[in-house]
C-alpha cells in the first residue's frame, strides 16, 4: 500500500468522523502529527508483514496451515517443491487433504477417515513423536516429524503444521538397530559357543573331585577349578558389559528375604577369603524388614563383584566386612545400605576417577599382579544407577577401601524364609542367667523365629539331633553331646574360641553385638547340611536327556548316576519326540539348539500331542530375557549351563514325587 493510498484511507475515516468538508488547514499540526504516525505504523506492519512472509517461504522444513473443512490454505515453497506442485490450486485439483499422500505403515500417521482426523493422534498424544510417511516428487519415499500448532485468527481456527525431513535420521537408526541385533546375535552365539564347552570342563572337574585323588593331582585339579571360575566370571562380565552398553537392562523385582537370600551367597566368599587368610565377616542389621522388593539378581552382581575385589587386594591377614544396614523406614519402604569394607591396597586419590571406568584399575600396572578384565566396579556402577541408586567409593591408600550404595526398597507382606525353616525345625536356646540371654530371646521372638527354651538337663534327656542350639557358656557345652547338630556359642572366653577352631559344628561369638547374623548362618548352614543329606539319597526318576553335545551327554549321565538315575539319552528334537511317546517318562532334560528340531520346536509339538510330562530347558542360552522368553514358549523350568550340582538337584527335587523340598 503506498503513502497516498494510506492518507486517501485516513481522510475518509476522519471525514466520516467529523463530516465531509472538514478544513484541515484549520486543525493544525495536530492532524498532521497523527497521520504521520499512523503512516509509520502502517509502513512498520507492512514491513514486518513482507519480513513473516520470508521467512515461512524460505523455511526448510515444510510449513502449511490448514483448517478443519478447508484442507490446505497456505503452504511455503518447500511444500510444493517436495511435492511436486506449482502452486496450491495444483495442490487442490487432485487432493482435499495433506493426508491423501500418507503411505500407510506401522509406526506411521493415517489419513483421515469418518472417525478420526489426521490430526487428532498428535493432539492426543504430544509428549511422543508423530511421523508421516511420503513419496515426494521423484517418488522416494521420506519421513517427517510432524509437529502441529493450532492457533485462533479472529474467529477462525487454524492449525499450523511442519514437516520435518528425517529420513536420514530414521536410517541411521534403523542401520544401528540392526548393527545391535547383530551385536546381541553374536554376543548370544558367542555366550551359547563358550559356555559349552566350558559345562564339560567344570562339570568333569566336579565329578573328579569326588574320586579318589593323590595330592599332586588334588592340588593341580584345584588350579583347574580356580582357572574356570576366573574364566566363567569374566565371560559373564563381557556379557553384562555387552548389555549396559545395549541399555537393554531391565529391573526385575521380586520378594527377598535378605537375612537368607543375601546371606547365602555371600558366605560363598568365606571359603575363598580364608584361603588368603583373611578375617571374613558378614553382618545384617537385624531390624530390616523380612521381605522386601528388590531386583535380586542385579544387588547379588554388585556385592559379588565387590567382594571378589576386596578378596583379590586385601592382602593376607587382612580383614573383610560386608554391612548391611537400615538406614530409615515409614510404613511401606526401607532405605538400605550395602557397604563392603576390606583393609587392602587402597586406591590414591588421583586415579579415583579411574576405577569405574570399563577394562580399568586404579593403576594399570596392577593388571600383571591381578588378573582381570577390569569390568567388574563399571559393572556393578552401572547396575546401582539401574536401580536409581549411586556405587561410592571412600579409600585411603595402604590402608583399605568402602564401596556402598543405597537401595529404597518397598514392604512386602511374605512370609520370611528364615521363618518358614524353623517352622518344623526349632532352634533350642539354653536357659541361662545374662543379659545376653535376654537379648537373644527377645532377637527370636521379634523375628517370629520358632523357639523353645531348655534346661541343660532337659536338653541333656531330649536327644535332639539336626537342630540349632544356642548356648551361652562353655562349661555347658563340654557337659552336652551335641555332635548331630548346629551350636551357637555366645561366650567370650579363650576356651569357647579355642573349642569353635576345633569342632566345624560350632559357631563361636563373643557378645549378642554379633548374633543376629551368626544365627542366620546357622540357621542356612543347617538347612544346607541336611539337603546335602537328602541328596545323598536316590531319586525315583525316569529321565530322558535330548543333547546334540556329546560331552554335556557323557557329564549327565555322570551327574545322574550320583542318583541312581539310569537316564534314556538322544541327540535331536526328533529323536526325543520318538522316546517321549515310546517311553514313559518322568522328566525331560531338553537342550535348546540341536539339529533337525530344536528344543522349542520339540517341546510345542509334544505338548500339542498331549505329553504332559515337564520338559526342562537345559541351554547355555544365558542372556537377558532367554529364561522368560523360553517358559513364555511353554518349557515348564530352565537350567543354564555350565550345569551346576546344586541346580540339577534341585531341579530332580522339584520333580520327584518321593522328596518334598522345605523351601
Amino acid at each position: 500500500m503506498s503513502e497516498i493510498q494510506i492518507n486517501q484511507l485516513l481522510i475518509k475515516q476522519i471525514e466520516d468522523i467529523y463530516g465531509k468538508g472538514f478544513d484541515f488547514s484549520r486543525a493544525g499540526g495536530k492532524v498532521k502529527d497523527l497521520l504521520e504516525k499512523i503512516n509509520n505504523s502502517y509502513n512498520n506492519l507492512e514491513y514486518q508483514s513482507k519480513q513473516n512472509n520470508i521467512l515461512f517461504e524460505e523455511e526448510e522444513n515444510i510449513v502449511f496451515t490448514i483448517g478443519m473443512s478447508a484442507g490446505v490454505i497456505r503452504a511455503n515453497k518447500k511444500f510444493f517443491k517436495t511435492f511436486g506442485f506449482q502452486n496450491l490450486a495444483d495442490f487442490k485439483k487432485d487432493y482435499s487433504c495433506i493426508c491423501e499422500l500418507f503411505i500407510e505403515d506401522e509406526g506411521y500417521l493415517k489419513e483421515t477417515t469418518a472417525e478420526v482426523h489426521w490430526t487428532e493422534p498428535i493432539f492426543r498424544k504430544p509428549d511422543i513423536r508423530h511421523k508421516a510417511l511420503i513419496k515426494d516428487f521423484n517418488g522416494d519415499k521420506r519421513v517427517y516429524a510432524v509437529l502441529l500448532k493450532e492457533v485462533i485468527l479472529e474467529t477462525s481456527k487454524l492449525k499450523i503444521c511442519t514437516f520435518t525431513d528425517i529420513t536420514e535420521l530414521e536410517e541411521a537408526l534403523s542401520t544401528s538397530r540392526k548393527s545391535e541385533e547383530i551385536k546381541t546375535a553374536f554376543m548370544a552365539n558367542m555366550s551359547h559357543e563358550i559356555r559349552t564347552p566350558m559345562n564339560g570342563i567344570i562339570g568333569f572337574t566336579n565329578l573328579l573331585f569326588e574320586t579318589e585323588l593323590t595330592p599332586q593331582q588334588q592340588q593341580f585339579l584345584e588350579l583347574i577349578d580356580e582357572s574356570t571360575i576366573l574364566l566363567s566370571k569374566i565371560v559373564d562380565d563381557i556379557l553384562d558389559f555387552s548389555e549396559m552398553e545395549n541399555s537393554s537392562v531391565e529391573l526385575d523385582y521380586i520378594n527377598v528375604d535378605i537375612f537368607t537370600d543375601c546371606y547365602s551367597f555371600m558366605s560363598l566368599f568365606k571359603t575363598k577369603a580364608l584361603e588368603k587368610n583373611l578375617s571374613y565377616r558378614v553382618q545384617i542389621d537385624p531390624d530390616i524388614s523380612k521381605s522386601l522388593l528388590m531386583d535380586k539378581s542385579k544387588v547379588v552382581k554388585v556385592i559379588s563383584n565387590l567382594i571378589s575385589n576386596a578378596i583379590k587386594f586385601t592382602p593376607e591377614g587382612g580383614e573383610i566386612l560386608i554391612d548391611i544396614q537400615r538406614l530409615e523406614s515409614t510404613e511401606n519402604s526401607e532405605l538400605i545400605s550395602f557397604a563392603v569394607t576390606d583393609t587392602g591396597i587402597g586406591i590414591d586419590q588421583c586415579n579415583m576417577d579411574n576405577i569405574f571406568k570399563s577394562f580399568r584399575q586404579a593403576d594399570s600396572s596392577l593388571s600383571k599382579e591381578f588378573a582381570g578384565a577390569g569390568l567388574g566396579l563399571s559393572i556393578a556402577k552401572s547396575l546401582c544407577n539401574v536401580m536409581n541408586s549411586d556405587l561410592k567409593v571412600k579409600s585411603i591408600l595402604g590402608e583399605g577401601s568402602t564401596f556402598s550404595f543405597e537401595l529404597s526398597l518397598t514392604k512386602t507382606s511374605k512370609q520370611s524364609k528364615l521363618i518358614k525353616l524353623t517352622e518344623k525345625r526349632p532352634i533350642y536356646v539354653i536357659e541361662n542367667q545374662s543379659k545376653d540371654y535376654d537379648d537373644v530371646i527377645y532377637q527370636l521372638k521379634s523375628s517370629s523365629i520358632n523357639f523353645i527354651p531348655l534346661s541343660t538337663n532337659e536338653m541333656k534327656a531330649s536327644g535332639i539331633t539336626n537342630h540349632i542350639v544356642i548356648i551361652f557358656d562353655y562349661e555347658v557345652l563340654s557337659s552336652l553331646k551335641l555332635d548331630y547338630n548346629k551350636v551357637l556359642l555366645i561366650d567370650g572366653s579363650k576356651d569357647a574360641s579355642l573349642c569353635a577352631k576345633i569342632f566345624e559344628n560350632i559357631y563361636h561369638i563373643n557378645s549378642f553385638l554379633e548374633f543376629p547374623s551368626e544365627l542366620y548362618a546357622a540357621i542356612l548352614d543347617l538347612n544346607n547340611l541336611l539337603n546335602m543329606d537328602k541328596s545323598s539319597k536316590s531319586f525315583d526318576l525316569n529321565i530322558l536327556v535330548a543333547d546334540d553335545d556329546r560331552l554335556n551327554r557323557i557329564l549327565l549321565d555322570e551327574m545322574l548316576l550320583g542318583y541312581d538315575i539310569k537316564a534314556d539319552f538322544v541327540e535331536d528334537g526328533v529323536d526325543a519326540i520318538v522316546m517321549a511317546f515310546k517311553n514313559s517318562y518322568d522328566l525331560i532334560l531338553m537342550d535348546i539348539n540341536m539339529p533337525k528340531i530344536n528344543g522349542v520346536e520339540a517341546n510345542e509339538i509334544l505338548k500339542d500331542k498331549g505329553i504332559t510330562v515337564p520338559i526342562v530347558a537345559v541351554t547355555a542360552n544365558v542372556l537377558k530375557g532367554d529364561k522368560e522368553r523360553l517358559l513364555n514358549l511353554g518349557l515348564d523350568d530352565y537350567i543354564s549351563k555350565p550345569i551346576s550340582t546344586e541346580s540339577l538337584y534341585n531341579i530332580l527335587l522339584k520333580y520327584s514325587s518321593t522328596l518334598i523340598d522345605i523351601d
